[in-house]
């Protein structure tokens, strides 16, 4: 996958490029890796795209995963990707509720933090 196809991918299913993205793109071609991020955005995107899973179970699961990373504008990012994908605002406080089980409450409250965020977009 060339750069431009990375971040084609990633404008389709965020609506923009994460700045960990970004990161990752740029460190990559500056230090001549950008081959290897190619080969895992590629492992990426077949995974998601053959998944048996579809796209809206897939986005639910990413953003139950990114509660337990703790980071903000990652967890943001796949609650909009979810939404965008067809997922509901309950469906995603449902996915916040099983986390917190898993958890906690840190990740529960991160998450709703997010939907909120969608809440306000909405409005």
């Amino acid at each position: 996958m060339t750069r431009a196809e990375i971040e084609k991918q990633f404008i389709e299913r965020f609506g923009s490029i994460p700045s960990a993205v970004q990161t990752r793109l740029e460190v990559a071609e500056a230090t001549g890796r950008l081959e290897a991020l190619s080969a895992l955005e590629a492992f990426r995107k077949i995974t998601i795209d053959e998944s048996p899973l579809t796209a809206k179970i897939q986005r639910l699961v990413h953003f139950g995963m990114t509660l337990a990373i703790a980071e903000d504008e990652a967890i943001a990012a796949h609650a909009l990707s979810a939404h965008r994908e067809g997922a509901s605002l309950s469906e995603l406080v449902g996915v916040c509720e099983s986390a917190a089980i898993v958890l906690g409450m840190p990740a529960y409250t991160r998450g709703m933090r997010a939907v909120s965020k969608l809440l306000e977009s909405e409005s």
